[in-house]
């Protein structure tokens, strides 16, 4: 049995064990980004009608705005749908960003 140590150079050694390791690291990178996802939706609702009367001359409805988004995200997934494969479609994410 090894000695003791102070627990904060024990969660050192741990920290640096988990992320040392690429497959606990790279599950760890996707729990922490399922975690945000909420958050992010959240101000995806939050900030819509907010950048729509920017650009628009008025605000339009709250269902208008859920009706849009749904629509573009209706047409993406056909869009990829008809798609013959996968190929290429790293440039095209990196153009979107």
């Amino acid at each position: 049995m090894r000695p003791l140590r102070h627990p904060i150079q024990e969660l050192r050694d741990g920290l640096r064990t988990c992320f040392g390791f690429s497959p606990i690291r790279a599950r760890i990178i996707l729990l922490i980004g399922d975690g945000m996802q909420p958050s992010l939706a959240n101000c995806y609702s939050v900030l819509t009608p907010e950048l729509a009367a920017m650009f628009l001359a008025e605000r339009p409805a709250r269902s208008v705005d859920d009706g849009l988004s749904g629509l573009g995200a209706l047409g993406g997934a056909l869009w990829l749908g008809s798609r013959r494969s996968v190929g290429g479609l790293g440039i095209v994410i990196a153009r979107g960003c």
